[in-house]
């Protein structure tokens, strides 16, 4: 039988993971997300907190190739919700 942890850790890329859960005493949503890449421009960064927000940035800017698809906003913060995306999202107002 398949297994949730053979489906996240066992493959050699799972890509983008979002997990949303609840604490054990059920008080606090929870949200994990983390991203892999595979091409060495998409293993060039990490996260950055900016607020309540979270932000790709290059681990090393001077071999960053093409920043274009790879720093975005992943976690935005807005009024009371927090949206995950893959890439650049714009607010109509």
């Amino acid at each position: 039988m398949k297994t949730v942890q053979h489906d996240l850790f066992d493959k050699p890329y799972p890509g983008r993971t979002l997990i949303v859960g609840m604490t054990p005493s059920r008080s606090h949503y929870v949200q994990v997300y983390w991203i892999m890449g595979r091409s060495v421009n998409s293993r060039n960064r990490g996260f950055e907190i900016d607020g309540w927000s979270v932000k790709n940035k290059a681990f090393d800017p001077a071999q960053m190739e093409d920043p274009s698809l790879i720093i975005y906003y992943p976690i935005r913060h807005w009024e009371n919700v927090h949206i995950v995306s893959n890439g650049d999202w714009i607010v109509y107002t």
